[in-house]
């Protein structure tokens, strides 16, 4: 049985409220920016805690990449685990006075391999109808009746209008996030590193 070095569940509290209008960027994954992803774990470089939350810089074969999960007890050295999430690129952390260059939101860190893809929640392969589209800094809010309640998505930019039906993999729930720019506070959105429209 894995054992979960921090609480996963998908209403982790990410206390992001304060922070400039960088913290809204969902980054598109790119080669300038390689990401650790392929290999889905490495040994921990450094890390911080703010309220509700680890920032952890890891490093394995791929390179090195900053991650921010819900709050866990690490050490330097040490061999963790993680499921995708979401990118982010120019993050302006106020807690910790420091901006990355990019940084992957993640569920939680593991000391072991986390279940395997297809037994991942329903949460993180999903599909829906947008209600409403709001930009902000070159990416997305979605509005998604996904058929069992609306739901808010953020993705980069992309082709999507009201009335799409798109579906969206591997997102971070992020509760209790501030928008700045858009003026608003969503009580609970997904970060998603693409979306997709639905045939």
């Amino acid at each position: 049985m894995k054992k979960v070095l921090s609480v996963v569940a998908l209403t982790a509290v990410v206390s992001l409220t304060g922070c400039d209008k960088k913290e809204e960027a969902v980054a598109e994954a790119s080669a300038a920016h390689p990401v650790v992803t392929n290999e889905l774990q490495g040994k921990v470089v450094e890390f911080n805690h703010v309220p509700g939350y680890t920032y952890a810089l890891v490093e394995n074969s791929a390179g090195s990449q900053w991650f921010a999960g819900p709050s866990a007890e690490l050490e330097v050295g040490q061999t963790v685990y993680w499921t995708e999430g979401a990118m982010m690129q120019g993050f302006s952390s106020k807690a910790l006075a420091k901006t990355f260059d990019s940084i992957m939101f993640i569920d939680g860190y593991f000391s072991e391999p986390p279940m395997a893809a297809s037994t991942v929640p329903a949460a993180n392969a999903s599909t829906g109808e947008v209600m409403s589209v709001q930009v902000s800094a070159g990416y997305l809010y979605l509005e998604v009746d996904s058929g069992t309640g609306n739901l808010w998505v953020a993705a980069p930019m992309s082709d999507i209008a009201k009335g799409d039906k798109i579906s969206w993999s591997n997102a971070s729930l992020m509760t209790n996030f501030s928008s700045k720019s858009l003026g608003r506070t969503f009580s609970e959105i997904y970060f998603a590193g693409a979306i997709s429209k639905v045939n």
